[in-house]
């Protein structure tokens, strides 16, 4: 739902609003479909997300993001789904079921995903994330892996 993407502990504990402006709603539409067809895709579980709509106030304290976030056009989510499986194993279902998708990648204890990118193109593109201790942003690699 719009909520669930909207909703950020991160950003209440800043005092950030997080609402989702009306020249994303569309987009937000078009993330919503895409998250249903994954949930279905892993057998209707609940997915829980880490992370959808970021403002950018809250994309600039999000520590690893990215200036050009997806998540700021309200065209990615950060999730899990416990009861489908491991973050690699759903990246991986995803890869492989023919939904479109613009990105999935691999993040360790989460999936990044996106059904668009903020241009309209659907690469099918997958990535694995890698932490580095000091270091301020993942580092990527193409392909998913499972570490």
């Amino acid at each position: 739902t719009v909520e669930e993407l909207e909703h950020s502990d991160r950003a209440i504990r800043l005092g950030i609003g997080n609402k989702i402006p009306p020249e994303l709603m569309a987009n937000a539409g078009i993330l919503c479909a895409f998250l249903e067809k994954v949930r279905t895709l892993l057998g209707n579980f609940p997915l829980i997300l880490n992370s959808g709509y970021r403002c950018p106030a809250l994309n600039a304290d999000t520590p690893g993001s990215s200036d050009t976030s997806a998540h700021t056009w309200c065209l990615a989510a950060d999730f899990i789904l416990p009861s489908s499986g491991a973050p690699y194993e759903i990246a991986c279902a995803i890869r492989d079921s023919g939904i479109p998708f613009d990105q999935v990648i691999h993040e360790g204890t989460w999936v990044h995903a996106s059904p668009i990118s903020q241009q309209g193109q659907v690469r099918q593109q997958t990535l694995t994330a890698r932490f580095l201790r000091g270091a301020g942003h993942p580092e990527y690699s193409l392909g998913l892996t499972n570490y």
